[in-house]
């Protein structure tokens, strides 16, 4: 079946196939990268785009509120306008028949079908984020996102490759941008299918949300996705020592320098502990 967004298939096909060079150029400076750049728009998603954007499940300056959304659109998963609409949007319909990625059809649909077969889901609904299309640079990184990857390739190529020999400069750029966006791509979408067809449920949402341990791993906490139904605004998803929760150690972390104030955590997780 032809998918709907010929240019969004493009797109992923183009940037799968650019990922799997990595099989042949490999070394310890592109892994590094790689992981760093992870790490880095990973936390972009999840405390930026995510708890911050969407939930504010946390208070923060003007410029942390910015650099956060500038990470996060780094992930290639589209500018704040539109990840947050989205998300949003499903918070209000989870898995039912206004969910964007309703997870009743199937584990590929949520995954990544409803953006490649929907007839038009990458226009952010802006009544849903009035708060965020108030600020210019908001606006400004969901028309630019697509862009500021290629920039930050060329920052990289510029300060690295000279330095280095033709072999491991391929392997730079492959790892640290083609399999990177990959990785993040589908550890986020993990959230959307996986999270919400298996796993545990400590909560009796209304929705099929699920904590699951292995996306909780690779999504720094965003799989303890039932948790986060059941509280959505708590900057804490995991509610027990064993669901390890990165993304709220680095909240806590911010908290401990007076970074970010206000902080909202579940009544089943009522101090920042």
């Amino acid at each position: 079946m032809i998918p709907s967004n010929i240019p969004v298939a493009i797109y992923l096909f183009l940037l799968h196939g650019l990922a799997f060079l990595a099989i042949w150029y490999c070394t310890p400076l592109a892994i590094l990268f790689c992981v760093g750049f992870y790490f880095i728009t990973g936390f972009g998603v999840t405390v930026g785009y995510h708890r911050l954007l969407t939930h504010h499940a946390f208070h923060t300056s003007l410029f942390l509120r910015r650099f956060f959304a500038f990470i996060g659109a780094l992930a290639g998963q589209g500018g704040p306008l539109f990840w947050v609409s989205i998300h949003r949007l499903h918070h209000l319909a989870s898995d039912q028949d206004t969910d964007p990625h309703d997870a009743r059809r199937g584990f590929f649909w949520a995954h990544m079908g409803w953006f490649l077969y929907s007839k038009n889901p990458l226009n952010p609904d802006y009544d849903l984020v009035s708060d965020l299309t108030k600020d210019p640079f908001m606006r400004w990184l969901d028309r630019s996102d697509f862009w500021l990857q290629a920039v930050l390739a060329g920052v990289v190529s510029l300060l690295v490759i000279p330095f280095t020999d033709s072999y491991t400069a391929v392997s730079l750029l492959v790892w640290a941008f083609p399999l990177r966006i990959i990785i993040v791509l589908h550890s986020t979408w993990l959230t959307n299918s996986a999270a919400h067809l298996w796993g545990y449920r400590r909560f009796p949402t209304a929705d099929n949300s699920f904590n699951n341990v292995w996306v909780a791993l690779v999504t720094l906490g965003e799989g303890w996705h039932n948790n986060h139904h059941a509280f959505p605004g708590s900057a804490r998803h995991g509610l027990v020592w064993y669901e390890f929760d990165p993304s709220w150690l680095l909240i806590k972390i911010l908290h401990s320098f007076r970074l970010v104030t206000n902080v909202r955590v579940s009544s089943r997780s009522s101090r920042l502990s």
